[in-house]
C-alpha cells in the first residue's frame, strides 16, 4: 500500500523489486470522503487501522471490504483542553483481540485509553507523567506498543497489549550527544533511527528485546555539508 495525503494505492512490491513495471490501483477506504487527511495507524494480519481526521477510528480488512467503526473516544473521555494525540494498533494473541491503545497528552502527562476488538469497548488506564515525543505512530514489537517519552529523558516506554501494563525499554549503548530518536521495525527486531540533529543518523537493531547491550549500529548516514552542533536550535525536530 502507497499512502498519499487522501488517497491509498496498491501495487505489487514483489514486481516492483523484480524491475517489471505494474499498475498501481486505488484502495476505497471505508466512510472517507474525498478531501479528508487520513493516516494508517498499523496493519496486523492484514487487518489495518486507520485514522480519518481527528477522531474517527475505523477497523478494516482490505480484502474482504469488512470494516468496523471504532466507538468515539472523545463522548468517554469528554476532554476539554486542546492536547496532541496518537493511536497505535496491535493484536493481543493470547486473548485473540485486536486493540487500539490511544494516548492523550498536557504538557505533564498523558491519558491512555485501550479499545477491545473482543468488547467493542474502551477503557481507561493509569496516567503516564512526562511528555510524549508525537513522531508517528507506537512501533508494535513483542506483543507491546511503543514510544519516546521526553518527561524523564528521552526514555522509551511501552505498553503490553496482554496484561495491558506499562514498561521502560533499554535502549542501545548510544554515543553522547543531542539527539532525537524514531523508532521502527526492522524484520521482526526492534530499531532506533537516532538523529543527531543534522549532523548525521545511526540505525539501532536490538538483537535481543529489551536487553541494551545486544543493540547493533548498522548504519550511519552523514548530512552534507553540516554545520557545527552548536549552530542548531534544540528545538529543532528532524523527520
Amino acid at each position: 500500500m502507497l499512502q498519499f495525503m487522501t488517497y491509498l494505492k496498491h501495487c505489487s512490491v514483489s514486481l516492483l523489486f523484480s524491475g517489471f513495471s505494474t499498475d498501481s490501483f486505488d484502495l476505497d477506504i471505508p466512510t472517507k470522503t474525498p478531501d479528508d487527511r487520513f493516516d494508517v495507524v498499523g496493519s496486523v494480519n492484514g487487518l489495518i487501522c486507520l485514522s480519518i481526521g481527528f477522531k474517527c477510528l475505523v477497523l478494516w480488512n482490505p480484502s474482504t471490504r469488512k470494516f468496523r467503526h471504532v466507538p468515539d473516544i472523545m463522548n468517554m473521555l469528554a476532554l476539554d483542553f486542546v492536547c496532541q494525540y496518537m493511536y497505535g494498533f496491535g493484536y493481543d494473541e493470547v486473548n485473540d483481540d485486536y486493540k487500539v491503545v490511544a494516548v492523550f497528552s498536557e504538557l505533564t502527562c498523558a491519558c491512555v485509553s485501550i479499545y477491545s476488538l473482543k468488547n467493542d469497548s474502551w477503557r481507561r488506564l493509569d496516567d503516564i507523567q512526562g511528555l510524549v515525543a508525537y513522531n508517528r505512530w507506537p512501533k508494535l514489537v513483542s506483543r507491546k506498543l511503543h514510544w519516546v517519552n521526553v518527561g524523564e529523558g528521552r526514555t522509551i516506554m511501552s505498553i503490553d497489549l496482554v496484561d495491558e501494563k506499562y514498561g521502560k525499554v533499554e535502549q542501545p549503548l548510544y554515543e553522547e550527544g543531542q539527539k532525537f530518536l524514531k523508532l521502527g521495525v526492522l524484520g521482526n527486531d526492534f530499531s532506533v533511527l537516532c538523529h543527531y540533529y543534522l549532523i548525521r543518523a545511526d540505525v539501532w537493531v536490538m538483537k535481543e528485546y529489551g536487553v541494551k547491550e545486544s543493540g547493533i549500529k548498522l548504519y550511519t548516514f552523514k548530512y552534507h555539508n553540516a554545520p557545527e552542533p552548536a549552530a542548531f536550535p534544540t528545538h529543532l525536530h528532524v523527520k
